[in-house]
């Protein structure tokens, strides 16, 4: 086989790539690789061991999955044996330039003769990796040049391995998200992993068997039809049926999560609207739980193990991406996250099962002061401001609405003329607040049915707020639920 094409195309002087040497292939089962490759848009390359080379596809979508048993696979040029060990950095301006990571390897095993059947375009393949296990068959499309099809063959057959994972059951209709406390401060454990804390939007995902997707708030109201991006969600799993646990963010240019950037898509329900703000602020859905999986409970595995099959199961993809975690070092974490401006972090107890209430098990260690808040008043306008001062804010005690400060800023006009509009019907005469406020200003006392996000500097020896800054309204989050968020030490 020759890799003229491969050597043409590349600067070794400049890639990292390796160059051709004269190697034998292993004795026994050929190998193969599945490579992430993050170029343009993140796609896979798959490599078959054959004839003394790695005869290769790009796949957009990576293989077949059970719900899109179909997927397009473009042959490119015969790669060397070396790369199958291959990861690294594509320079800028090279050949395929981006990052190149090993999503999978193992084996393969075929029922004819591989080159034979390369030949007439018709090839089958059982690949025996660390992510993948199960049959596939490439398909050469006639009149289409180098396209092919990648078929996955057996989906009852597709890793057979995971079969008896957690428990049989059917899929749940609603998962309450399990939530966590407020650690006192960083700390470091083997008992833990470590997350990066989105600024963003919790959302439980069930792809049920029959390809119906439904994507659901903390408070359980559907959110698939705001996020037309998640819309084939299915060609990113491994499997039939699924339920994942996530959050919907939308990044700034530095890649970091903001809570605000998501306002402009939260409550929208008009589908141009949708549409259109899907282009001008798309957003990312980072998942990081795995809760049940073709008919079996996993929420009591460890959390190690839901987190393990979770990454055999899901090929991340543009709009789709898998929670990065470490595995110790809790303050350094915590302090490289608030250099970079970032929310803060999650501690995760590795051996914890899913408990759909809050718990010790998740902590979060916030670099910057951040919650939920029950706009239960405003007062009138000083100065130029034009139609509310500030929000007169609270939190639940048992069934008790305790007022927790004012918030005067961070109004954009729009904000200011938005939040009015929808205060306004909501106005009553006697305050919700159990012992109520007397600000500087006239009060309007409201329904407390509006929920606010508020970042502000700490709590004051009164227990209301200090320098807080209104970053947006939430509609995922019960104002029942909002109450003062309590530290709890790892341990």
């Amino acid at each position: 086989m020759s890799l003229s094409e491969y050597e043409r195309r590349r600067r070794f002087a400049v890639t990292p790539e390796p160059r051709p040497k004269k190697i034998l292939g292993a004795a026994g089962t050929p190998r193969f690789v599945i490579q992430k490759h993050d170029a343009t848009h993140i796609h896979y390359d798959l490599r078959l061991e054959m004839g003394g080379v790695l005869k290769s596809w790009a796949c957009p979508k990576c293989v077949a999955t059970p719900h899109y048993r179909k997927k397009l696979a473009v042959q490119v040029e015969d790669h060397p044996l070396e790369y199958l060990d291959f990861e690294g950095e594509i320079p800028e301006g090279e050949y395929g330039a981006g990052k190149v990571e090993i999503w999978d390897r193992g084996t393969y095993e075929t029922f004819a003769d591989p080159l034979g059947a390369l030949d007439k375009g018709v090839l089958t393949i059982v690949l025996m990796g660390e992510r993948v296990r199960g049959e596939f068959s490439l398909i050469h499309m006639k009149g289409k040049g180098n396209s092919w099809l990648i078929i996955l063959n057996k989906t009852e057959l597709l890793n057979p391995d995971l079969a008896d994972e957690g428990r049989a059951a059917p899929m749940p209709a609603r998962i309450t998200p399990m939530q966590s406390f407020l650690a006192a401060e960083p700390f470091d454990s083997p008992e833990f992993i470590f997350e990066v804390k989105f600024d963003g939007v919790r959302a439980v995902s069930f792809l049920g068997a029959d390809g119906s997707l439904a994507i659901r708030s903390r408070n359980g109201k559907e959110q698939a039809f705001r996020y037309p991006e998640l819309a084939n969600f299915g060609k990113m799993f491994l499997a039939q049926e699924i339920v994942i646990d996530g959050e919907i963010v939308a990044v700034d240019v530095r890649g970091v999560s903001r809570f605000q950037l998501l306002q402009g898509r939260m409550n929208l329900t008009d589908e141009r609207e949708i549409k259109r703000a899907a282009k001008e602020t798309p957003i990312l859905y980072y998942v990081f739980d795995l809760l049940y999986l073709n008919g079996r409970d996993l929420t009591g595995l460890p959390l190690q193990r839901r987190k393990e099959v979770l990454e055999r199961v899901f090929i991340p993809h543009k709009y789709l991406r898998h929670t990065d975690r470490i595995e110790s070092g809790g303050k350094a974490f915590f302090n490289a996250a608030r250099e970079l401006g970032l929310e803060g972090i999650i501690a995760k107890r590795k051996q914890s099962p899913y408990r759909q209430k809050r718990s010790r098990d998740w902590l979060k260690l916030k670099a910057v002061q951040e919650q939920e808040f029950v706009i239960a008043g405003f007062t009138e306008p000083r100065g130029d401001r034009a139609r509310f001062g500030a929000l007169l804010l609270g939190l639940y005690q048992g069934k008790d609405l305790v007022y927790a400060g004012h918030v005067g800023t961070g109004f954009s006009e729009e904000w200011l003329r938005r939040l009015f509009a929808l205060m306004l019907p909501l106005e009553v005469a006697a305050p919700a607040f159990r012992d109520a406020p007397q600000p500087n200003e006239p009060a309007h006392w409201l329904k407390p049915e509006l929920v606010a996000q508020v970042k502000f500097a700490e709590w004051t020896r009164d227990g209301v707020l200090r320098q807080p800054v209104f970053l947006g309204l939430r509609n995922d989050v019960r104002p029942e639920d909002c109450v003062r968020e309590e530290t709890r030490l790892a341990g």
